[in-house]
């Protein structure tokens, strides 16, 4: 006596759980992500030929009229530095190149009187 097989249809697999859980993720990725801030856009920097270099987010940016910004908040130094100037292991400026070159040494050296840490000058490499 010969038995009949059944034939059992063969279900397509589900994706949209999978769909979900990368989308999920892609949320998640997007808030919790942190952007660095751009260098400040009021500032035409120094221009050299070393290699290019973006400025860390938490470079202090000294305007053209002698103003100096970090993160986008004008920058007191008759004041104590803000607590993640304070905590940093070096102090970076980024300076416009059209700045009073007086101007900028007596900030240099209001900083260097605020803080005993290294200052170093970001500059920005000349397109090629």
């Amino acid at each position: 006596m010969r038995l009949e097989r059944r034939h059992k249809q063969k279900q397509n697999e589900n994706t949209i759980p999978l769909i979900n859980v990368v989308f999920l993720m892609l949320v998640f990725f997007l808030i919790a992500g942190t952007i660095a801030p751009s260098a400040d856009g009021e500032i035409n920097p120094v221009i050299s030929g070393l290699e290019q270099q973006s400025p860390p987010e938490e470079a202090i940016s000294l305007r053209k009229d002698g103003t100096l910004f970090y993160r986008g908040i004008e920058l007191d130094i008759t004041a104590p530095l803000p607590a993640t100037l304070v905590k940093a292991d070096h102090l970076f400026i980024y300076p416009d190149q059209n700045s009073n070159a007086q101007v900028f040494a007596e900030k240099v050296a209001r900083l260097k009187a605020l803080s005993s840490k290294p200052i170093s000058i970001l500059i920005k490499r000349e397109s090629e």
